[in-house]
């Protein structure tokens, strides 16, 4: 969006009919103000309340924001809302309540395709749960890898939304009209960040067939087909997995096109490392320990060089000594040989005292 208060912005010119909205529709400035304020500006807070329940935690102070209400629990307060009540049965206007309304449209209900309970809440919820628990224990890392997890299945019902309007903006399907396209563009609004993070290409394709004054002339001009598609290519870089989102139906019958896309092996095997990312604490042990084996490997192989190097230097102090004997005894050899000549000279001219005088007639 090119700012960081995008929301504010998007907002705040769909209730006061401002900026790109000014001379809007009411029923489009209307559309957008209502799901603006829940699905932008409500979404991030909540993201915001779970990083600020993390800061607390590294700093060691849970209870920072006073009393008995900690950022993590204001965190599902604003995905849930007080309307829902202690149970969830009540009638809500956020998050929570938007997954409980599309998990029948998706067939996405923990108990069947009529239930209005959302399979994709009770995992937030659970994943809620487990990041408290990490808070209290000081698990802080720990933690911070839950609220990323949360904000993945934040984002189901989001993507539900704008699906659902894929379908209905899209003239071919005889039910588009000013309405139905506003809600699209209010719901692809709030994952288009997203998107353009993961491919930025696809973000133009989806913005240009879903916004609400698109340039094409038409909504969804691409066709509904192809712009659900586009929003499927990028599940994987947003760990979403296709069973998640579920297939756009009614009475549970998939409407035509609208089928659940299949999850790849490797999409699944992703989506399953980040539920076991490792924390910072388990990093720096693996770590230190590997600069630990690199310091006993490097202290062998000095060792063992340094012994080497003595080896080599008594080889060549012996290949010396050698060498001196050898040269000694060749030495002592040739006086040998001097003294010999000298004896056999003495003995033939006579000069040998010890030779006796009876010569051989």
């Amino acid at each position: 969006w090119g700012a960081i208060d995008y929301a504010d912005r998007f907002t705040s010119a769909a209730c006061l009919g401002t900026g790109l909205l000014a001379g809007a529709p009411a029923i489009t400035r209307t559309e957008l103000c209502k799901k603006g304020s829940a699905y932008q500006n409500i979404w991030m807070y909540t993201v915001w309340e779970m990083e600020d329940a993390i800061d607390d935690c590294v700093r060691n102070d849970i209870s920072y924001n006073g009393g008995s209400v900690h950022a993590w629990d204001e965190a599902w307060a604003f995905y849930a809302g007080s309307l829902e009540g202690e149970d969830g049965s009540g009638s809500g206007r956020l998050t929570y309540a938007l997954a409980e309304k599309r998990c029948p449209q998706f067939g996405t209900c923990v108990e069947g395709s009529t239930s209005s309970r959302a399979r994709v809440n009770d995992e937030i919820l659970a994943l809620f749960s487990r990041g408290q628990q990490q808070i209290t224990a000081g698990q802080c890392d720990a933690a911070a890898a839950t609220k990323d997890e949360i904000i993945n299945k934040m984002t189901v019902p989001l993507i539900q939304g704008a699906l659902r309007y894929v379908y209905r903006a899209d003239p071919e399907n005889g039910v588009s009209d000013i309405k139905q396209v506003a809600e699209g563009w209010a719901f692809t609004a709030a994952i288009l960040p997203q998107i353009h993070f993961c491919d930025a290409e696809a973000a133009r394709v989806i913005r240009e067939n879903m916004i609400w004054n698109s340039a094409n002339g038409s909504p969804v001009a691409d066709g509904y087909v192809k712009v659900k598609k586009t929003f499927e290519s990028v599940y994987s870089c947003m760990n979403i997995k296709c069973s998640d989102v579920g297939e756009f139906q009614e009475n549970g019958v998939v409407f035509p096109g609208m089928e659940a896309c299949k999850d790849t092996s490797t999409e699944v095997a992703k989506s399953d490392d980040d539920n076991n990312n490792l924390s910072a604490s388990e990093i720096f042990g693996i770590v230190f320990a590997i600069v630990v084996i690199l310091l006993v490997v490097a202290a062998g192989m000095f060792y063992f060089g340094k012994r080497s190097e003595r080896y080599t230097k008594f080889k060549e102090e012996e290949q010396k000594q050698e060498g001196y004997r050898k040269e000694t005894s060749s030495v002592a050899s040739q006086g040998l040989e001097v003294r010999s000549v000298a004896a056999m000279g003495s003995v033939a001219d006579g000069s040998n005292p010890n030779r006796q005088g009876n010569d051989i007639v």
